[in-house]
């Protein structure tokens, strides 16, 4: 069976579940680099290398953003187009994309490099974790096609029909950056240069093998520089926007973080940082696993809207709703009954050190729960293609609440406001989506019943 009639016409669950192994793998290999990097810092570092590690966080991230902006955004209308057989536009959306990515990559690097140290400030690399910051950054920022490219490529050949492709995509620099991060820290003793490069290592072998992926005979992936529109590029860059935002607001809120815990640290901002390490760490491994459930989703949901078949997508939202829920639900129960256990996977902790970071994960991971079914959401209107409310969603989760709470939080409760405004972040977020969630499935359901009636 074609890949058009599969998702148009295949068992809602048994397709979701096929996509949903290799994507969360996918996912959760991408976000375990900078999990491996603080572990391996933190074992040989300790505190010291955590915080700068977290200080130059927003960088990578960034890049990330980007590849994620022209791979979801094309992903939903290379889909789209292939769903209707309209393989020339789906060609030109996949061109357009990868061009806009060399690009944009270029301009980045040369700017990166060139004002690499009012950066470093601006990130908070001062005193004792200037040097460490920066060491860091300088690593990542001169690979930065392979940071960007590594994420559009995960995401344009899950829509390609090739989900396992793209696990095998990040799977290959995953196992590559942990040989490197082991040689590099522990054996060579590069420190956080090392670090950044064993992560900048292993994502060009990431990006290389979806290069490869793309070559393959069955890959609609062809580059056509006729088919290439600018409107075409716009209007992709506008439906992956709330992917976008999600990625590149959390470099921003981390960096707020980061800015309120050293105001309010009164002289201990290396030990809140590091602790807030821990918990980016935390979440960036659940919240990128929740993710893969949204991409598992995606191309299930685009084909079938762009077929117009509501009923189907109605579908697929419960089914993906359904596991996203179970699975956060049992992540929360283990996170809260172990939490000292994870923290002292990152170093070794003395008993505060341990007992305020130990509260700070446990008081972050109830805000999951409530984030599988924000998250899911957003991606729903992202991949039929809603971008208005998609982009709402994902700047009020991502960046508006998480700004507004923290510093709220801070101000009235100290510390313990700044860990516990994710609840609030998430409850917040999941009341505005309700209302948007029920305007479209009332018209969805309007449209279904048409269909059902003629057919």
């Amino acid at each position: 069976m074609e890949l058009n009639e599969t998702l148009l016409h295949g068992d809602v669950k048994k397709l979701f579940y096929r996509y949903l192994a290799p994507s969360m793998s996918a996912t959760i290999m991408v976000s375990a680099n900078y999990f491996i990097d603080t572990l391996c810092i933190g074992r040989e570092l300790g505190q010291e290398g955590i915080a700068a590690l977290n200080l130059a966080y927003p960088v990578p991230t960034v890049f990330y953003a980007l590849g994620y902006l022209m791979g979801a955004g094309g992903g939903a209308r290379y889909a789209a187009y292939m769903a209707q057989g309209r393989k020339e536009q789906a060609k030109g959306v996949y061109t357009g994309a990868l061009a806009t990515i060399l690009v944009l990559s270029a301009v980045i690097t040369a700017l990166t490099v060139i004002f690499i140290d009012p950066l470093v400030t601006l990130l908070g690399g001062t005193g004792d974790l200037r040097q460490g910051t920066k060491d860091y950054v300088l690593g990542v920022v001169i690979f930065t096609v392979a940071y960007i490219g590594e994420c559009f490529y995960t995401m344009i050949l899950r829509n390609d029909n090739a989900p396992r492709l793209s696990m095998l995509c990040t799977l290959f620099g995953c196992v590559a950056n942990i040989i490197m991060d082991i040689l590099f820290i522990w054996v060579f003793k590069w420190g956080m240069f090392g670090a950044a490069l064993a992560t900048s290592l292993g994502v060009v072998l990431n990006m290389s093998v979806g290069v490869c992926g793309s070559l393959r005979k069955s890959s609609g992936l062809k580059i056509k520089i006729s088919a290439v529109k600018l409107r075409e590029i716009f209007y992709t860059a506008r439906v992956g926007m709330s992917t976008f935002l999600t990625e590149v607001d959390s470099a921003i809120v981390t960096f707020v973080y980061n800015m309120v815990l050293i105001r309010i640290s009164a002289g201990s901002s290396t030990t809140f940082i590091a602790i807030y390490g821990i918990v980016v760490n935390v979440n960036t491994i659940v919240l990128a696993a929740l993710n893969g459930i949204s991409n598992a989703m995606q191309p299930l949901i685009s084909a079938n809207y762009g077929a117009g078949l509501h009923d189907r997508i109605k579908k697929i939202y419960r089914t993906a709703v359904r596991f996203g829920l179970a699975f956060s639900i049992i992540v929360v129960a283990l996170i809260e009954w172990q939490a000292e256990f994870v923290v002292s996977i990152f170093l070794e902790p003395g008993d505060g050190f341990l007992t305020q970071a130990a509260l700070a994960v446990r008081l972050v991971a109830l805000s999951y729960i409530l984030a599988s079914v924000n998250m899911l959401t957003v991606t729903f209107f992202q991949a039929r293609q809603a971008y208005v409310a998609a982009s709402c969603g994902s700047i009020l989760r991502t960046l508006a609440c998480p700004v507004a709470f923290v510093i709220t939080g801070a101000a009235l409760f100290g510390v313990h406001g700044v860990w516990a405004a994710s609840l609030a972040i998430e409850t917040v977020t999941i009341l505005v989506l309700a209302v948007m969630y029920k305007k479209f499935a009332f018209r969805d359901n309007r449209i279904a019943g048409e269909e059902r009636i003629y057919g």
